[in-house]
């Protein structure tokens, strides 16, 4: 069943209103478990159909994101491609004279350029995120480029400073300019002169549901081209061309879901659910250590987020769990 709700003056389908009450007990009870507080937001078709938090949290507590930087900073990657300024295929020597030969702009961001996934520069604060990508570039490599996966920070630290260089700007003015400006983001911040690419930004339950949206929106905010459709659909394309998997945080959650241990990856995003036939990302997501998780179910058009702070591990049967529930009411069609 499903209700019919005016909102904002407009008529709007809604999921049905036992959906509802089926989130709020999974949120609910679900407290004890993620260190006392979460926040919800769903996008279906587009609006706004869920908005809550339970416990400690309040809807515009901003917190730490971890890896779900990544989608933001790919963002920022895909937007001077459309430029023109830089291309996934650009070697990174090209920037970075010293950083080692057959290294792409691709590999880096798809975990696969041989360099190792994390690197004590990322950390610092007496350094320049310029500074710690040089240290990154001449260290040794743990594979051939483009023949493992690795997950980690390190490699799309000196993307980002590919992206410095290509454009002219420090990567805090580049995320303000290319992305953060364009959806009104006045909260999500990368921090400090070493602005850590991959991992280091914070933000809130809205701002994030904004760039979610946005992305579901075909790169399209409030009639602002924010990215092309070209370089969204990049986004959710296999960009690991076969790399063995080497490395990946969702090794041990095999038992919880058997599909994460084998996921793909795009350009700053997970490739939950692909396409068997193209590989492209039916469903997508760019989760944080400290369990912040948003995702973009295709299928359903869904676009969600679930803002915790907590550890990963605490936060998967969650995440699942919510995800489980938003499917038993809301029927997949073709992706959108």
């Amino acid at each position: 069943m499903r209700v019919l709700l005016l909102l904002l003056g407009s008529a709007i389908l809604l999921p049905s209103q036992t959906l509802t009450a089926d989130l709020d007990r999974v949120l609910e009870e679900s407290l004890s478990s993620v260190d006392g507080g979460a926040s919800l937001l769903l996008y279906h078709k587009g609006q706004p159909v869920y908005r809550k938090s339970v416990g400690k949290f309040q809807l515009a507590t901003e917190v730490p994101i971890a890896s779900s930087s990544k989608w933001l900073s790919a963002a920022v990657i895909l937007a001077l491609i459309d430029e023109g300024r830089l291309s996934l295929d650009d070697p990174a020597a090209k920037f970075v004279p010293e950083a080692k030969p057959g290294i792409t702009l691709r590999q880096l961001f798809a975990h696969t350029s041989g360099i190792a996934g994390q690197h004590p520069c990322l950390n610092r604060r007496d350094t320049t995120l310029g500074g710690c990508a040089l240290e990154i570039a001449t260290a040794p490599l743990k594979s051939e480029p483009g023949a493992a996966f690795r997950y980690g920070g390190a490699s799309m630290q000196l993307a980002g400073r590919m992206a410095e260089i290509a454009s002219g700007k420090d990567w805090n003015s580049l995320f303000r300019q290319k992305i953060a400006a364009p959806l009104g983001l006045e909260k999500t911040r990368f921090a400090d002169q070493n602005p850590r690419v991959a991992g280091g930004a914070v933000s809130t339950l809205d701002e994030f549901g904004a760039f979610v949206l946005m992305i579901r929106n075909n790169g399209m905010h409030q009639g602002r081209q924010v990215l092309s459709p070209k370089a969204v659909a990049l986004q959710r394309q296999d960009q690991t061309r076969g790399a063995s998997l080497e490395e990946t945080p969702y090794s041990t959650f095999g038992p919880l879901h058997p599909v994460m241990p084998a996921m793909r990856y795009g350009v700053g995003v997970w490739l939950e659910r692909q396409n068997a036939a193209t590989g492209e990302g039916i469903e997508i997501s760019s989760q944080g250590a400290f369990g912040f998780s948003p995702w973009l179910d295709r299928e359903r058009d869904i676009a969600g987020v679930l803002l915790l702070q907590t550890r990963l591990s605490k936060a998967m049967p969650l995440y699942l769990k919510l995800k489980e529930t938003i499917r038993a009411h809301v029927p997949a069609a073709p992706a959108r």
